[in-house]
């Protein structure tokens, strides 16, 4: 084609260079020199997400994407790298900060330590030391708030920055498994601090094991511009959850339980029960004996750690040669396993050994005085006081907006995921993409289904549609409870008793109708609901 063609057209009676055509090349040459830097900025984008995101090193990576966004402000992919690293900087800055308000001796023994996700996500010191950290804090409710606050500022941030994504040609390639913080602060992230792995390890570790199968660290996805609203979206739902939070007063509800979280110091009738737990009488005797046989506790590995080095182990062994250079390594990783089988049980037998031995030493300071009367004493007075005053109407209305806005950006996203042709990596497949890490097949009607349930909860949240409350006729008006009730209580929603004056008669959102709108998801629906968001 001559308008593609690099080299002028020539007359051939007169062998003179026609014009139009030297307009034409200078217009193609011009267009390739736009190009090229802009796929520059494209790879200085990815070069910088790819040095920071799985180094620890994310709030340098946001500054390092700050100054290419001055310099290229049209730069989408630099954009969503860096509203990605600022909802990590979120994470981090709210990890840090709890972190530094927790005591590991007290989370060990609370009911949070006792699902083992919390503390991986803390940096706990080791056990057998001080148990505290340098910088150690004990948390009130005023500093909770605050931190709160932070974290909402933080993510306000990022959702800013994502909402400027529009293009369909952005390309991003993340390594999600290898994304973590460098919670200890030894300059490097390692296995133990990768966020998801971790949280698949606590959480759900049949998961883990699944997807270990295919060497999940190095598995890769492409975002693009439809993740980039998911991204959105997911943040607002989180904003509006810690919203809720900070649109009333919850402080009677923490001084009853919030030394189940953050240790005895963090609320007055913990301080109280330490300082009686210190005043009783205690020979001295004794009290050696005490100190010894906590010493020897900590210092055995609780199970979720031992089980979290098992699954490092077989990852790594799954990454090796079964001959050749990697046979060494192999070697040791295969002898620490079956160090860690034989001896587990012995493990736990010794914990359970050393904690009857503290009972009988005096069993009203043994480490199960708060697993018995004081953990249904505290779960008792922890319902009595969830009836919270609404202190926020704007938080509130904002709690409200973000989830409206969750339904809305569910619609975005799928309109640009159906839009796309390529199958590069996605996490969110349209019907004709593959699927991530093997799951489920998403279909046209899956995607209808899910879209018409957002539509119809975005109608209850602005008061068209009622929902149903099994002790009632009428339907509940969601927008004028929200926009009117002078306190929030869980309890009495639930009962019914706080919905009184929101009833009306009018179309109502049961059960049922969500079952139906559902029904295309099948035994999948609650893996779809956490995957779109």
């Amino acid at each position: 084609m001559p308008f593609l063609s690099l080299r002028p057209s020539v007359n051939k009676q007169d062998r003179r260079v026609r014009p139009l055509h030297l307009i034409q090349t200078a217009l193609l040459m011009a267009l390739l020199s736009i190009a090229a830097p802009a796929q520059a900025v494209a790879a200085d984008a990815q070069r910088i997400f790819d040095a920071h995101a799985y180094t620890g090193t994310v709030s340098e990576g946001i500054a390092a994407l700050e100054v290419r966004l001055k310099a290229a402000p049209r730069d989408e992919n630099a954009a969503l790298a860096k509203g990605i690293l600022e909802i990590m900087e979120a994470a981090r800055r709210l990890s840090e900060t709890a972190r530094r308000r927790i005591r590991p001796v007290d989370l060990r023994s609370s009911w949070i330590g006792g699902f083992g996700v919390f503390s991986r996500f803390t940096a706990l010191p080791p056990a057998g030391g001080s148990g505290l950290s340098a910088d150690y804090e004990p948390m009130t409710y005023r500093a909770l708030r605050s931190m709160l606050e932070r974290f909402v500022a933080d993510l306000e941030r990022a959702e800013a920055t994502l909402a400027t994504v529009q293009s369909p040609s952005v390309k991003l390639r993340v390594r999600p498994f290898r994304i973590g913080f460098d919670n200890d602060g030894n300059g490097r992230v390692d296995p133990q601090e990768r966020v998801l792995i971790q949280f698949l390890g606590a959480a759900m570790p049949r998961v883990l094991r699944n997807l270990s199968n295919n060497n999940i660290e190095n598995s890769e996805l492409a975002f693009d511009a439809a993740d980039a609203s998911w991204f959105q979206g997911y943040t607002n739902l989180v904003l509006g959850t810690t919203k809720l939070l900070l649109a009333v007063d919850f402080e009677r509800t923490y001084d009853a339980v919030g030394h189940w979280g953050y240790g005895l110091k963090a609320t007055a009738l913990g301080r109280m029960l330490e300082q009686d737990s210190a005043s009783s009488d205690e020979s001295p005797e004794t009290a050696a004996r005490r100190r010894e046989l906590q010493t020897q506790l900590d210092a055995l590995p609780t199970r979720a750690a031992l089980s979290t080095e098992l699954a490092d182990i077989r990852r790594k062994l799954r990454a090796l040669p079964r001959t050749g250079p990697g046979s060494e390594p192999r070697d040791a990783l295969n002898t620490r396993q079956v160090e860690i089988l034989a001896t587990r049980g012995d493990v736990r037998r010794k914990r359970r050994a050393l904690q009857r031995q503290l009972r009988e030493l005096d069993p009203a300071r043994a480490p199960d005085r708060l697993r018995q009367y004081a953990i249904f004493a505290d779960l008792i007075a922890g319902l009595h006081t969830l009836n919270m005053p609404v202190i926020s109407r704007k938080s509130m209305e904002e709690f409200r907006q973000h989830l409206i806005k969750v339904c809305d950006l569910n619609k975005t996203t799928w309109q640009r995921a159906r839009a796309e042709t390529d199958n590069d990596r996605e996490w969110l497949p349209n019907a004709k993409q593959t699927p991530p890490f093997s799951a489920p097949v998403v279909t046209d009607d899956i995607i209808d289904a899910w879209l018409k349930t957002t539509g119809l909860l975005r109608h209850v949240l602005n008061g068209k549609t009622l929902i149903r409350h099994p002790r009632f006729a009428k339907g509940v008006n969601v927008k004028r409870f929200l926009e009117t009730t002078p306190e929030f209580d869980p309890v009495m929603i639930a009962t019914g008793h706080a919905l009184q004056p929101y009833l009306q008669d009018g179309e109502a959102l049961d059960g049922q109708t969500l079952d139906a709108l559902m029904r295309p998801m099948g035994r999948n629906a609650g893996t779809f609901a956490v995957w779109f968001n």
